[in-house]
């Protein structure tokens, strides 16, 4: 039932998204990725100060046995950009609440932060094109879930080819930690490969629709594979020297090892030239 509403939902960020809005100006709303920000293969104009939140829900039965975790992540995204290329951070803060029976509890606390470059040799009317790397550091508690207690690096390519006013997009990553544990054969944190894309397309200058796929690959016995789409919208408003982006976004888990459900949004504010 709740796949049914998002997918609903989804249908109707589509149809809000297509009505034309008469304010635009002559530089269009960015079009950035929700959950992976970094990858993108398009920059910043300047500053871009982002705060938001999201929801996911999951359910996992095993062996007769059911439990249920509820993952709520907060957070602020500090961006600096130009044409070629980009850097950032982004601090989560996290709730979890979760029950497996016995097992069951409620943490809260600062995740891991995250920091990137980005390059984008590549950049012209057809395509953009680029490489960059996150350094996770262990700014969360990892006895209490809350953060990894390692320090993570994630190598990424990102391309995106311009369809008209459109972009079709894709990146891949490789998520690694260093000194991570043998525990029992399997390394922990787990290694994991990104991989994903999506398509944009914005409307009247002032409102895009976004949809992507967004998938998750991590090195363990068996193989964990998460699979999301997420459809979303971005609707700005120009305030001279600086932009207001609202950017309502809903998910839909299609593999079982991935959430059943998400849900968020942020507001962002980017400064432009």
């Amino acid at each position: 039932m709740i796949k049914s509403l998002l997918l609903f939902g989804a249908v109707g960020f589509w149809a809000v998204a297509a009505v034309p809005t008469a304010n635009a100006q002559d530089h269009r709303v960015p079009l950035r990725s929700f959950d992976r920000f970094e990858l993108d293969p398009e920059n910043a104009d300047g500053l871009w100060v982002e705060a938001g939140a999201t929801t996911l829900h999951g359910v996992s039965v095993s062996g007769g046995a059911s439990g249920t975790a509820d993952f709520v992540t907060t957070g602020l995204r500090l961006a600096y950009g130009g044409k070629y290329g980009e850097i950032g951070g982004f601090l989560p803060y996290r709730f979890l609440s979760y029950d497996a029976g016995i097992f069951s509890g409620d943490e809260d606390g600062i995740g891991d932060l995250q920091l990137y470059g980005r390059w984008t040799p590549l950049h012209n009317d057809w395509v953009d094109a680029g490489l960059g790397l996150e350094l996770q550091l262990p700014t969360g508690d990892e006895n209490r879930g809350l953060g990894t207690g390692k320090v993570g690096l994630l190598p990424f390519a990102s391309a995106g080819l311009h369809l008209g006013p459109a972009d079709l997009r894709a990146h891949f990553g490789y998520n690694t930690y260093v000194g991570a544990d043998q525990v029992y054969g399997e390394t922990i944190p787990p290694d994991s490969y990104l991989y994903g894309g999506g398509l944009w397309i914005p409307f009247a200058g002032v409102v895009a629709a976004r949809a992507e796929l967004l998938a998750e690959s991590f090195d363990l016995r068996p193989t964990i594979h998460t699979l999301a789409f997420e459809p979303g919208i971005d609707v700005m408003f120009p305030l001279d020297s600086l932009d207001l982006i609202l950017r309502p976004t809903a998910g839909i888990g299609i593999t079982s090892d991935s959430p059943d459900w998400s849900f968020g949004g942020s507001i962002a504010l980017a400064w432009h030239g």
